[in-house]
């Protein structure tokens, strides 16, 4: 799965509850937040997420959106799920043209 978190504060608020509900994935990659209207806020991450994922003994990994792009274009798999903010839209085009 690629998830694209949005807002800092709703990772804040629920990054507990996203971190276990994510780490029924095979793996999971977390792109940048989509931060809309608000600004960082310090220790909200992709990385401070995908850290609370790998802490339910699950894979997880932050990621670039180009990062996402290279690493899905040479790998195989059976189905992926892009879910959140931003512009996943870009990952699944890069996708389906390769």
């Amino acid at each position: 799965v690629v998830f694209a978190p949005h807002t800092y504060t709703r990772t804040r608020d629920f990054m507990e509850s996203m971190a276990l509900a994510l780490s029924k994935f095979s793996i999971t990659l977390i792109t940048e937040i989509y931060g809309a209207r608000e600004l960082p806020i310090v220790g909200v991450s992709s990385s401070a997420l995908a850290e609370k994922i790998c802490g339910f003994n699950a894979k997880s990994l932050s990621v670039t959106q180009k990062e996402a792009i290279s690493m899905l274009g040479s790998c195989d798999f059976d189905c992926l799920v892009l879910i959140g903010a931003g512009e996943l839209d870009l990952i699944k085009n890069e996708i389906e043209d390769k």
